[in-house]
């Protein structure tokens, strides 16, 4: 037992030296450009992930992997509501990239109709998604 407390103690410091931010999912792709199919080109089902509350879609990058390997395409859309802990949207009109962190709602003030608006703008951004992957496939 003391073997695996000093293991714990020698290895807990250097992680948080190793940020998660450089891991990357193998065969991941981020923005990934969707273009026509080729006759005769083999299609693979779409699996869009959204992420739950003031998550992001990488944490879920295993998963996404582990389905792409059993032959699906998944798209992890970054909501760009507030909900997310961390999003990234870029600002209309230019190439800059804006970071946006989660909004944490005002308890005091609060709308009642702030759940429902990010429910309805997540569902026109998953739709937006499945549109797209559509298009690929019509333009075959």
């Amino acid at each position: 037992m003391w073997q695996i407390t000093l293991l714990y103690w020698f290895t807990v410091p250097f992680l948080f030296l190793i940020p998660l931010a450089y891991a990357k999912v193998p065969r991941g792709y981020t923005d990934a450009t969707v273009k026509p199919l080729e006759e005769g080109e083999k299609t693979y089902p779409l699996l869009i992930f959204s992420h739950g509350l003031s998550g992001t879609g990488d944490e879920h990058g295993l998963m996404g992997a582990t389905l792409a390997l059993r032959g699906y395409v998944v798209a992890f859309p970054h909501h760009s509501d507030l909900s997310s802990s961390l999003c990234d949207v870029i600002v209309p009109g230019s190439s800059k990239v804006q970071h946006k962190l989660y909004k944490h709602p005002d308890f005091h003030n609060y709308d009642l109709d702030l759940r429902q608006g990010q429910c309805e703008w997540r569902a026109d951004e998953v739709e937006e998604v499945r549109r797209r992957g559509q298009t690929a496939h019509r333009q075959a």
